[in-house]
Order: structure tokens, then sequence, then C-alpha cells
């Protein structure tokens, strides 16, 4: 699940948000963004009543997640991933291919 908080939303309502994840056995992943920030729910979210979730002021709207790989879907992650192997950058424009 995604929680889409609104624009503009203060550091203390993320915390909030994450303390109430976390008070359910969940993770929080924070994507930020400079008006909205994203939260992507981790873990087993049978745990958490989505009722109580939308009733907060800062939550826009929950997206439920069917889609394998959250953490690197461009749906919940729209920037390029990037890592580094040795000395050299892989991903983002430039085409690298890697054998093994």
């Amino acid at each position: 699940m995604v929680i889409v908080l609104r624009p503009h939303a203060t550091r203390e309502q993320v915390r909030e948000i994450v303390e109430i994840l976390e008070s359910h056995g969940l993770r929080a992943h924070l994507s930020e963004g400079s008006e909205r920030t994203i939260v992507g729910v981790i873990g087993d979210k049978t745990r958490l009543s989505n009722d109580s979730l939308e009733l907060l002021p800062q939550v826009e709207r929950l997206v439920p997640i069917v889609e394998p790989y959250k953490l690197s879907n461009r749906a919940f992650h729209p920037e390029d991933t990037r890592f580094q192997v040795r000395d050299r950058w892989v991903g983002a424009r430039e085409l690298v291919i890697m054998a093994g």
C-alpha cells in the first residue's frame, strides 16, 4: 500500500504516519518530493486498519499496490535508480551491459 499525503504535510504529520505503521509491526519507506510525500507500507498490511489512516488530515488517499517490486517500480519510485559498482555508476539513462 502507498499512502499519499496532502501537499506540504509537515514533518510531524509524516512522523505520525510512520509511528502508526511501526506500532503495527510495519515499516515505512518515504519518498519525499518538493510538494508531496508518499509513504510506502512494507509488511503485512492486514495488521492495519485502512479506515483509521484515511481519517487523518494529512492523508490524501491510500493506494493499494498489487504489483511486485514496489521499491524499484516507477509507480512508487519515479526517479532513476543509480548504484555504484567499483569506480563506475550504473543506471539512469546510460545503457550498461553486465554478464556474470
